[in-house]
């Protein structure tokens, strides 16, 4: 059976694995696109209840310690940049 790749530096030490980077990717851009999503509906619709519990959703996952796990990227930034694309502020 083959091994994983696996990237390490001058020491040996495993730096990570590119298989895990693209699935944590995958998880954040789901996450911003659901995001997204949410708002584009709640600008359209500001009533919209389905819509409010996903855009809250992301945003605790966006301020959570799993995604602080799963990146370097601040959370707080992402809500504020995806909040001026979705609403235009």
């Amino acid at each position: 059976m083959r091994s994983r790749p696996t990237w390490r530096d001058e020491n040996g030490n495993l730096l990570y694995e590119p298989r895990k980077r693209w699935s944590y990717f995958a998880i954040i851009l789901a996450a911003a696109k659901d995001h997204r999503r949410a708002l584009r509906r709640l600008k359209k619709y500001p009533w919209d209840k389905d819509a409010e519990s996903v855009r809250k959703d992301c945003e605790r996952f966006f301020r959570s310690s799993w995604f602080q796990t799963l990146t370097s990227l601040d959370g707080e930034v992402l809500i504020e940049k995806l909040h001026r694309e979705g609403y235009g502020v």
